[in-house]
Formats: C-alpha cells, structure tokens, sequence
C-alpha cells in the first residue's frame, strides 16, 4: 500500500504520511558532494543520473512515503527560451521579458525538457513498494513573476503593475504558460509520476481580484486537463501565502489536496477544512531550532481532523540539522 495515495483519495483513519519539501538538497552532506561535480545548476537538474541520485538521497536516510521529482521550476521558462542562470548566494537571474514582442521573441525549446521525463522514470524504478513519485511544475503566476521580473523580490509589485496595465500580455503569456506546464505535467505522468503537486509560491501577493484572475483560473484550467487526460492522478495544489484565499482556491479548482503555508492555525483548518485533504503547515524555522516547540507544533499538526500529509508549510533550510528531521519522522511516524 501507498500511503500517501491512500491518503489522497481522502480515506479515513489512515496513519500519517510524510515527505518534505526540498526533501533533497543542501542540508545534506551527500547533495553537497554531489552537486561539486557540475557548477551548473540547470546542467544538473538536466542530468537524469545525477537528478535522479539527489531524488534518492534522503529516501535513504529517512523512512519517507514519497519521493519528489528533484528538478527547478525555472526549466519552464527556459523551455520556451528564456535566459535561465543561476548565480551562488543570489538566486536565478532571468533576462526580463515586459511585453508581447519579448514573448513572441523567445525560440521555444521544449526538447530539452526530455532528460528531466527520464529521470522521473529513473526514481521510479528505484523507489520501494510503499514509496510514491511526485512530479511538480511552478504554477503560471510564480512562473511569470520570475520571468518579468527577472529575479526573486518580495512583492511583485512590478509585475503586479504589468498586469493591470497590459492585461492583452498578462492573458497571453498566461495561456502560454498553461499550454506548456500541462503537456510538461502530462509527460511526467507518462514516465511513472503518481502525483502532480502545482506551486504557486507567490501567489499570497496578488490581490484578491488579481488571484482569482491569474492564480486560481490558470491552476485551475491545468488540473482540469489533467484529471481529463490522467483521471487517476491525484494533485495537489500549493498557493502559498494567500490566506481565507484557500477555500476559494479549494473549492473551485479541484484539487485532490491543498498544500497549508505556516500561518494557519489549526482550529481553523479543522473548522473550515474538514473536508479536505490537507498537506504541510510545521515551520520550516521550527524545524531548524528543533527540541521543545518543534515537537508540541508537530503534536499540534496531528490534531489536524482531515486525512493529512505530514509536511512542511515552505521548504527545508540548508541549514537544518539532520538530527532534528530524524526526529520529526521519529514523531510523525509514532516511533517516539
């Protein structure tokens, strides 16, 4: 039995599951080493041997219930031409497209996409009987913030601007992002994916209006093509930051699960998500301190009523101790 697609389907009862996000990466010593032996990040994430490997790592250290596509979400992008680096202790650097002619532009290129297929089939043949395989695209909205504005930032504002300024570009590099991410996703299933989780990591800075329009619909429209195409597909939906936002993104899009950033308390969720697979929501900067109000929040995450996925509500940091995801799963899992 698979633990985490049992759960998905919304079963009662079941024991928890739990992965991570960034499960894979710089808090292992292993990645570390790894990831020396190509300076390229993009170079490495197109590397299905070496992908695939980073994929496996932390499976075998910890008693994990799914492994994670280990790729970036910037290959989307890069797919349709996009300048794409990334620069150590800074980020991606993008070269910033603002208008209809620097799309139409771009020398898409989405062959490229093709060796990150292989290493999902890579994972998949290495995973154990009980362990699932998550493939996952960024969302349209995170995708163009990057895109437009060519690096991260803390609020958009300059893209939230282009938006309401320049809505005939906004809608059209929207339906490109679409088109794109669903046949990306669509080949992921096709080489052994058993989950799809969307992420639209910025989506907490847009307006409500603004949400509805360019975070909800274009999710929305990528899940509806996929439970016509892949009906056995269980997804989840991640649109971090965007609050009470949640149940409106739930209830609309019909996504299988709902990933919960750290700001929901849990009387809320069991008050106004009952009903809904529920997925994340410890503190990532818990994590890292560990000891006493890291084991009462996990306590406090399995009051959650709803089948849950045990998670985290952003990403593990680099420099979370091992020892303290030792003992996350430890308590997760009813071992301790």
């Amino acid at each position: 039995m698979k633990l985490l697609l049992e759960t998905l389907s919304n079963k009662q009862g079941l024991p928890t599951p739990i992965w991570f996000m960034r499960q894979a990466g710089r808090y292992l010593p292993e990645y570390l080493e790894l990831r020396k032996t190509t300076p390229n990040f993009l170079d490495f994430c197109y590397d299905p041997k070496k992908a695939c490997e980073a994929a496996l790592q932390p499976l075998r250290r910890f008693d994990l219930d799914a492994s994670i596509l280990f790729s970036d979400i910037l290959v989307i992008p890069h797919a349709l031409g996009q300048e794409v680096t990334f620069e150590k202790n800074i980020g991606p650097k993008l070269k910033p497209i603002t208008k209809i002619e620097d799309l139409k532009s771009l020398r898409k290129n989405e062959s490229i996409l093709n060796p990150i297929f292989e290493t999902v089939s890579n994972i998949k043949h290495n995973l154990k009987d009980h362990q699932a395989l998550i493939g996952f695209s960024g969302s349209p909205w995170t995708l163009a913030c990057y895109m437009i504005n060519g690096q991260g930032s803390r609020d958009y504002a300059n893209v939230r601007e282009i938006a309401l300024k320049d809505p005939n570009f906004f809608d059209y590099l929207m339906n490109t992002l679409i088109e794109i991410i669903c046949n990306y996703l669509s080949q992921q299933i096709q080489a052994g994916a058993e989950v799809i989780q969307l992420f639209d990591s910025w989506a907490g800075v847009l307006s409500e209006k603004l949400f509805l329009k360019y975070s909800l619909e274009p999710n929305k429209k990528i899940i509806a093509y996929l439970k016509n195409r892949h009906p056995q597909i269980p997804i989840i939906g991640f649109p971090k930051g965007v609050g009470q936002n949640i149940l409106e993104f739930t209830n609309q899009t019909q996504a299988d699960a709902v990933g919960l950033d750290s700001s929901f308390s849990i009387n809320w969720i069991n008050q106004n998500l009952n009903h809904t697979v529920t997925q994340g929501n410890l503190d990532n900067i818990s994590l890292l301190v560990g000891g006493e109000q890291m084991e009462q929040d996990i306590i406090n995450i399995k009051k959650i009523k709803s089948p849950h996925i045990f998670n985290l509500g952003h990403g593990i940091l680099p420099t979370t101790p091992i020892k303290n995801v030792e003992k996350m799963i430890e308590m997760v899992k009813g071992i301790i």
